[in-house]
């Protein structure tokens, strides 16, 4: 259970990181460069994906991905970035301020990354 912890402090550390970074993104290029939503979600997740693979390989699950489990992971997420894209886009849609909709959709999604990192992504077959 000890492990477990320490590994879903880190996980939670890792999520900050990558959030923060893709957040900042996220704004830059929706309010700042004015693009669309959709393309400013998806290319901040993808920054804050790479930053959260390398935290969580490095210094949470201490394990990097072999090639087949990186396309796992590659493909886990494309569809997350997908989904918390569109699912943003619908709260905007609904009134929901921009950056609390960013915040709702990824704080729902965070639980499934979890579940995906610790037991498939990096557990051992």
């Amino acid at each position: 259970m000890n492990r477990l912890r320490k590994q879903i402090k880190g996980f939670i550390i890792a999520g900050i990181s990558a959030n923060l970074v893709s957040f900042f993104i996220y704004v830059l290029l929706y309010k700042n460069i004015n693009t669309n939503i959709i393309f400013a979600s998806i290319i901040g997740q993808i920054f804050g994906i790479l930053t959260n693979y390398q935290i969580n390989s490095k210094y949470v699950f201490n394990k990097k991905l072999k090639f087949r489990k990186k396309l796992l992971f590659l493909g886990y997420y494309i569809s997350t970035i997908y989904i918390v894209a569109i699912f943003i886009k619908n709260l905007v849609y609904l009134n929901i301020e921009y950056r609390l909709a960013w915040l709702i959709a990824i704080f729902i999604i965070s639980f499934f990354n979890f579940i995906f990192v610790k037991f498939i992504a990096f557990k051992d077959f």
